[in-house]
């Protein structure tokens, strides 16, 4: 694995998704065909926020063209409804099992949160999540939403 710290504040996205490939950073811009920094909303300077930063799509398209690496989107906790909030139903019983499943025999981007509620990702290689602020393996407590396994890598 290549040791990566993000380059940008905003790049968490590119950095887990290079360090799950085993590539730079750069490589991912250059797939993606943007580094993120373009400030999209001034008027959350000097948030991160204010940059347009990444969408998931983006590197699900970049990866399928640039490196022929299928992605499988995961909701790590989906749940199914009749239309109405308060009838939300857990698609499994056991949602941390499942997804503790899927991390242990495939690489890719775990997209969510720690408690400071800013948006977040971890790259998972073979079940050890790693943190593109540190480039170290990742503190406990990130609250995964979405799962991005690489196909076969």
């Amino acid at each position: 694995m290549v040791p990566i710290v993000k380059k940008y504040p905003w790049s968490c996205l590119t950095a887990a998704t290079a360090m799950a490939l085993d590539v730079e950073e750069d490589d991912i811009f250059r797939a993606v065909g943007h580094t993120g920094g373009h400030v999209q909303w001034p008027e959350n300077a000097p948030k991160v926020s204010m940059y347009r930063g990444f969408c998931q799509q983006e590197i699900v398209d970049a990866l399928l063209v640039e490196y022929d690496v299928p992605v499988v989107t995961l909701a790590v906790a989906p749940t199914f409804t009749n239309g109405n909030e308060e009838g939300c139903i857990p698609l499994y019983e056991d949602a941390q099992g499942v997804l503790e499943d899927w991390l242990e025999f495939s690489s890719g981007v775990l997209l969510g949160r720690y408690d400071n509620g800013f948006n977040h990702a971890l790259a998972n290689i073979a079940g050890q999540m790693y943190d593109p602020d540190t480039g170290a393996l990742a503190e406990p407590g990130f609250d995964a939403e979405w799962y991005l396994m690489f196909y076969g890598v």
